[in-house]
């Protein structure tokens, strides 16, 4: 066994250390370290619009449904010019912006469409499905939270109606509890001067 030792040595630049290049015991010298050579787990993709060459982790991925069942694939432009391209979308027509952001957000958590929602709506005569206010589209959609669990995504079943801000709140709060609904009514109703 070779007795290649590594010592330590002290420096103006501080402390540092060293090996040995031969072994004490046999003279051998020691074969020179492999020069450094560029890590093969780092992979580069260049930017359709920008044309810089960026890691791929500077790429976002997109579900693509074109073939039929779901692919991961990764966009062809990098998130930096992804981000531009949003923000010059979002100038040129903040109102179209915030109408996509707003049917994107009730297709994916509802699973509506716009005009399902607009036809729930007007079932309602446009008005708060409790307390008859005058509501929009971008009011509150209430849903039975038992009938796809708690998670983020639901089924579309299990849409209720559309409430206005007090109102859902007020059904959050209650936890959806017709028992205790009904206490809060008799309360109301032992108290009221009417």
């Amino acid at each position: 066994m070779h007795a290649f030792a590594t010592y330590k040595y002290f420096t103006n630049k501080g402390e540092q250390t060293r090996s040995r290049r031969t072994c004490r015991r046999c003279k051998q010298t020691r074969l020179p370290p492999k020069p450094a050579t560029p890590s093969t787990s780092i992979r580069w993709k260049v930017c359709r619009k920008c044309h810089e060459r960026r890691r791929t982790k500077d790429f976002d991925w997109y579900t693509s449904l074109s073939t039929g069942s779901p692919r991961r694939l990764q966009r062809l432009t990098c998130r930096a010019c992804n981000l531009d391209r949003s923000r010059e979308r979002t100038a040129a027509d903040p109102e179209k912006a915030r109408r996509n952001t707003r049917e994107r957000t009730v297709k994916w958590a509802y699973n509506l469409t716009m005009q399902e929602l607009v036809r729930l709506l007007d079932s309602q005569d446009g008005g708060c499905a409790i307390c008859r206010t005058p509501v929009s589209v971008n009011s509150h959609i209430d849903h039975d939270h038992d009938c796809c669990g708690r998670r983020e995504k639901g089924c579309g079943k299990c849409v209720r109606g559309v409430l206005c801000k007090p109102c859902n709140q007020g059904l959050g709060m209650f936890d959806d509890n017709i028992q205790r609904l009904q206490g809060a009514i008799s309360y109301l109703m032992r108290y009221s001067n009417g």
